[in-house]
């Protein structure tokens, strides 16, 4: 059965100790894990609000949703998320991307899939409290804790086949559409394969952006920001699918008019450079029937775990209709099941 998480960032306009009270409402949800977003210019720390959830609970997983290699040196990140791992029992999980908000203001620019593969085999590594050579230097991390799950970001074909080649879980980024991500998952297995690895070795977490609303209007209008984002991030993919093609003029004007000053803004600017069909795509938005019918889809696929995004603005609410949601969709399952 596919478990179900959220993804969270703690913005400036909220105090750090608000992650206190939305990991124990997620626990006590049955949510399997919170990745906590990693943007320094616009969030809280990542790490000082994964220690946080992780004095609130006693069960739930928390991940980096996900880090950079850019923004903290290799041995900083190991010995960041072993001492999250010791803290929390081997609850921590870390998530690694090429970068995107963090990085773009600065000007610095994506690492590419062979800097990855790197960083991820050093990180592992260490965290096994292996040795690892830097500049001439052989350093071990003391704070070993070689049970911490790597999973690496992903939207696009030579990315996905890197986390099925090395990494322990992807974090699969894209469109709510199950054709899209049987799309995605084809590159991923054909990297399992290339590494001689089974479906079993990699955990597939699928990312969603979700509003619960019978209002479709104000649903759309809340991923309108998110997909806005991902239209942008479709304007960087050397191959795009034909299912998506016809949106490139709205991913060109979004890579062109994008604000990351107004990132993750539910209300930002941003988001009248995509169109309803467009957000309908990227998005799951509607009534609880409606997603109820769009994550069942998205289930039935045999995802590990489908994370949703829990949109800023009346985060209470949003979480109370995701507890309803997962279920709704749980009962369906058992009621197929049986």
């Amino acid at each position: 059965m596919t478990s179900f998480g959220v993804s969270l960032g703690i913005s400036q306009r909220e105090p750090t100790r608000r992650i206190l009270d939305l990991a124990k409402e997620a626990e006590n949800a049955g949510l399997d894990a919170i990745w906590v977003l990693d943007s320094q210019l616009i969030l809280r720390d990542v790490y000082v609000c994964m220690t946080a959830a992780a004095i609130a609970t006693q069960r739930i997983k928390l991940g980096t949703g996900v880090t950079t290699p850019h923004m903290r040196h290799i041995t900083v990140t190991a010995n960041a998320i072993a001492s999250v791992d010791e803290l929390t029992d081997g609850r921590a999980m870390l998530g690694v991307g090429s970068g995107d908000s963090a990085i773009a203001p600065l000007g610095i620019k994506a690492s590419k899939v062979e800097e990855l593969r790197t960083w991820v085999q050093q990180v592992r590594t260490l965290l096994k409290g292996d040795p690892v050579e830097f500049e001439g230097n052989s350093v071990r991390l003391r704070t070993s804790r070689p049970s911490v799950p790597i999973f690496i970001s992903a939207s696009q074909p030579r990315m996905l086949q890197l986390a099925g080649e090395v990494a322990d879980g992807v974090i699969m980024m894209g469109f709510a559409s199950p054709d899209l991500v049987e799309y995605q998952l084809g590159f991923l297995r054909q990297g399992m394969r290339n590494a001689g690895r089974s479906e079993g070795d990699v955990f597939v977490d699928y990312w969603a952006t979700i509003s619960i609303r019978e209002d479709e209007t104000a649903a759309l209008e809340d991923v309108k920001s998110w997909s806005a984002g991902q239209a942008r991030w479709l304007n960087t993919w050397k191959e795009v699918p034909p299912a998506l093609d016809r949106y490139r003029d709205e991913a060109a004007r979004a890579a062109r008019e994008y604000d990351f000053s107004e990132h993750l803004s539910v209300r930002g600017a941003h988001t009248n450079l995509v169109s309803d069909d467009f957000a309908r795509l990227a998005a799951i938005a509607g009534g609880l029937e409606q997603c109820l019918a769009r994550v069942s889809e998205l289930a039935s696929l045999g995802l590990n775990r489908i994370t949703l995004t829990l949109l800023s603005g009346e985060r209470q609410e949003r979480l109370e209709a995701i507890a309803e949601l997962i279920k709704a969709v749980n009962s369906r399952t058992a009621g197929v099941s049986t």
